[in-house]
């Protein structure tokens, strides 16, 4: 079933011409919202689309149907239990003289309840461009891995706001860009929010590459990822030479908690962490992490490091980790001499 296909009767050229919202909830024999070539006319005008239940879909959007959609701006899809993509469009050929992208008007995406879904987007990611894309959403996609090529990470100019969740076999978000890349586009240059949360695959968050670019990052928040060892890893070869130094001017609040692999916030390839602003950290949970950084760690700003309910500073940042290590190995000392009991005294 499709709400229109062309492939067994010809629509008319305006159809769906007007429509700027469409809603599709508990569609049990939906495959597909369109199946066939589409009139030029028809979809240019949807703003919002928004998919739930409908639990015979694989694909949400086909290659048709996503030519068509150049003003959407909104775009929600949750709980349709068969969804292998949300954006199908691998078939799709671009006749060398078209120039336009694949959505270039998105500006919120969010995908909840797709436990099926290996790949947002099939298809040729160059076809793409995210440009006005400011939130992203991903809760619970228990299959996908990888969520943005290096192309299409390219396009990330107006991305704010970024929550990824219970995705357990995601393995990298953000992939490494060349250099000569990286200088020609100011990628994820508004980036200002971000949360990983159960996130159980993903070693690390970032290559240096993407740190360099995230200069409005005001919150970072990185939660019950267990296999994660460092926020900032090592790009493949340069992991021998040292560099100066990173900062991050507006980073004003990081949250790690319950990271049970967490070693550093940052390898010793830096000799400098700049956070000219940081005035919130919370380490909870965190039992391997012996130090927040390899080398001098600049925070003017930060007078404290909050743990559970108490507020903690012995003297600099590195040290107040490696204290609380100490505190917390103790803590857990105690706790076993309590469970293995006194042993009991007899006299003769």
């Amino acid at each position: 079933m499709y709400l229109l296909n062309t492939s067994e009767q010809t629509p008319d050229d305006a159809v769906f011409h007007n429509l700027e919202q469409l809603s599709l909830f508990g569609n049990l024999k939906l495959v597909a919202i369109c199946k066939g070539e589409l009139p030029d006319k028809s979809w240019g005008r949807v703003k919002a689309i928004d998919v739930n239940a409908c639990h015979s879909m694989s694909s949400i959007v086909t290659s048709h149907l996503l030519q068509r959609l150049r003003s959407l701006q909104r775009f929600q899809a949750g709980n349709c239990e068969k969804v292998v993509y949300a954006f199908d469009f691998d078939e799709l050929v671009i006749v060398k003289e078209e120039t336009y992208k694949l959505l270039p008007m998105l500006q919120t995406l969010e995908l909840t309840m797709l436990t099926k879904m290996e790949q947002v987007w099939k298809g040729d990611s160059q076809l793409m461009d995210l440009c006005n894309l400011k939130r992203l959403k991903l809760d619970f996609c228990l299959e996908l891995k990888k969520l943005f090529s290096p192309a299409l990470q390219q396009t990330l100019l107006s991305l704010e706001h970024l929550e990824v969740i219970c995705c357990y076999k995601l393995e990298e978000i953000f992939g490494k860009i060349q250099e000569a890349q990286a200088t020609a586009s100011p990628s994820l240059g508004k980036l200002r929010f971000i949360l990983m949360k159960s996130c159980t695959q993903l070693n690390t968050l970032f290559v240096p590459s993407i740190v360099e670019s995230l200069v409005q990052l005001r919150t970072l928040k990185v939660q019950s990822c267990t296999t994660k060892k460092e926020v900032i890893a090592d790009e493949e070869g340069e992991g021998a030479a040292k560099k100066k130094r990173i900062v991050f001017p507006n980073l004003y609040e990081i949250h790690l908690e319950k990271l049970e692999s967490l070693i550093c916030f940052c390898p010793g390839m830096y000799t400098t962490l700049e956070f000219p602003v940081l005035e919130i950290l919370r380490i909870d949970e965190c039992p391997k992490m012996k130090m927040f950084g390899y080398g001098d760690q600049i925070t003017p700003k930060l007078k404290m490091v909050i743990q559970g309910t108490k507020e903690h500073w012995f003297g600099s940042l590195n040290l107040t980790v490696q204290q609380l290590l100490k505190e917390e190995q103790q803590r857990k000392l105690v706790q076993i001499s309590l469970l293995a009991g006194p042993e009991e005294e007899f006299s003769i």
